[in-house]
């Protein structure tokens, strides 16, 4: 498993971002927090990595920190949430507003995510807030 890289920016878009790494091109689906802190093309940056293998596919996710990366693995814990809606809940707001808002029971900034309902936000509170406390 990969769990982190460090290369040069090769291509980006607003949720990829391709780095060579010593002549090999990782493609990584990242967070809103990783592009915002992405440096310019050619420029090394570093990522932590989650390693996402199906039976018909291998996927790669950058977090620009460990507490992201963790927060990820949590959120994809809770059913119905896999990689993609898990990386668009981490993109809809900065993490500690996210952590505050689970909480809080607050919905909202879950719900700002695409593809997440009132019942996805609901069970993600519902199966978050107690890690988050026991970690507080």
């Amino acid at each position: 498993m990969i769990g982190y890289l460090r290369g040069r920016v090769l291509r980006m878009t607003p949720e990829i971002v391709v780095l060579d790494v010593n002549g090999v091109g990782y493609l990584l689906t990242i967070t809103a927090s990783a592009r915002d802190r992405m440096p310019a093309r050619g420029d090394e940056t570093e990522l932590h990595v989650f390693t996402h293998v199906r039976e018909d596919q291998l996927a790669l996710y950058g977090f620009s920190s460990v507490d992201e990366l963790e927060m990820f693995r949590m959120l994809i814990e809770v059913d119905g949430v896999g990689p993609k809606v898990g990386i668009a809940i981490l993109s809809s707001a900065n993490l500690d507003l996210l952590k505050q808002a689970i909480l809080a029971e607050d919905v909202g900034p879950i719900r700002r995510a695409p593809g997440v309902g009132p019942r996805t936000a609901q069970k993600v509170i519902i199966d978050l807030k107690p890690k988050l406390e026991a970690d507080a």
